[in-house]
């Protein structure tokens, strides 16, 4: 594998709908798109920061620089026989995960393109259609959340995860329980809350929940732990969690029973698939989340998801659910209700809209072996 272009593009992507998490709001995504190419072959990846450091410190003009600047031009024009040779490079850079994952990516998308086989064949995951839940922001009332559920759920999705905040916590997961009594269930907290609000973390354990996610600071792992000493729900780690280090460190430390995975958090794929093998050995459970994509990486996520078991449930928003554009065709699709089935064909099996990119993109550099 000798990666000889990439061409990087920062683009915006509108969203159908202001999305407001506990962090703030959002408008549209951020996202940063790398075209790489070994001689005649070409596959698309991408890395999510987002527009402004609010989920994590890098945002998607500080990943577009760091891969253009820094990390491109050791990478490109270098032999990797396998992944573990170009992770090394990266190594004595600290942080900078969605940097990393986005050329981490490249590897792997060229070594499928290049052996004419899905994605998913390169680390075992299978062809099953695999299940997923849908996500609600902060709502001004609580019956246009209610609502907006009721049409989620007759849309056939599986699992259910709201957005909490103070103020905006237990009396309205009760209210959705109390709405909805069977449903998958789950509150996402973006780092919001402290140990002192352990008396609403208790009211939240007796909801039957399936997990409540990132509920304290995101660079704490030890009151994680004391939190999930006191309650019977499982706890899943997101933010805490942005390598294999840290995962490792949760799980002995019983921080967590459950470990979100998104590929540019932790730094790429490799990442993933080791969390994933220490959370199978610990008992602690994972599944695939989502920065809200595009088609391009919303793709790769479906090929990760299809190594985890029928009962998981991932966070894959289908094209054109949040965004107002779709970049890839085929497009992501339910069929059926519910659950995404990965595509056939070489990588993810899905053609980009390379005009479409262009026209969206609010800066574009070539990374080459020709300028060097």
């Amino acid at each position: 594998m000798n990666i000889e272009h990439i061409d990087v593009f920062h683009v915006r992507l509108e969203l159908r709908q202001l999305w407001k998490t506990a962090y703030g709001e959002e408008s549209c995504v951020d996202t940063v798109l790398l075209k790489a190419r070994d001689g005649d072959h070409v596959a698309w990846v991408e890395s999510c920061p987002l527009r402004l450091p609010m989920y994590m410190p890098e945002t998607a003009v500080s990943v577009f620089h760091t891969i253009t600047d820094l990390f491109g031009p050791l990478i490109i024009g270098r032999d990797y026989d396998s992944i573990e040779r170009l992770t090394d490079r990266l190594k004595p850079f600290r942080g900078n995960s969605f940097s990393k994952a986005g050329l981490e990516l490249c590897w792997w998308a060229l070594t499928a393109v290049k052996r004419d086989v899905p994605l998913r064949r390169l680390f075992g995951g299978g062809d099953s259609g695999i299940r997923c839940s849908d996500g609600f922001g902060i709502e001004q009332d609580v019956s246009v959340l209610i609502d907006r559920i009721h049409a989620s759920v007759d849309g056939g999705y599986q699992r259910v995860k709201l957005k909490i905040r103070p103020g905006w916590d237990q009396t309205v997961v009760r209210a959705v329980r109390q709405e909805f009594p069977d449903l998958r269930l789950m509150v996402d907290c973006n780092g919001s809350f402290a140990l002192d609000d352990l008396p609403m973390f208790q009211a939240l354990d007796r909801l039957g929940l399936d997990m409540i996610e990132q509920p304290l600071y995101y660079r704490d792992l030890s009151d994680h732990s004391r939190l999930q000493a006191e309650l019977t729900t499982p706890l899943c780690l997101d933010e805490s969690v942005t390598s294999f280090a840290d995962a490792r460190r949760a799980v002995r430390m019983n921080a967590c029973g459950m470990i979100n995975l998104k590929i540019g958090r932790v730094g790429g794929l490799s990442e993933c698939l080791r969390i994933r093998d220490e959370c199978e050995t610990h008992g602690v459970g994972c599944w695939v989340g989502s920065m809200l994509e595009s088609g391009i990486g919303t793709a790769i996520n479906v090929e990760l998801a299809t190594l985890f078991g029928a009962d998981a449930v991932h966070e894959v928003p289908v094209c054109g659910t949040f965004h107002t554009r779709n970049l890839v065709d085929p497009p992501i699709t339910f069929d059926p209700p519910g659950v995404v089935t990965p595509a056939d064909g070489a990588y993810t099996g899905r053609a980009v809209n390379e005009d479409l990119v262009r026209k969206l993109a609010i800066a574009h550099r070539i990374i080459s072996t020709a300028d060097k």
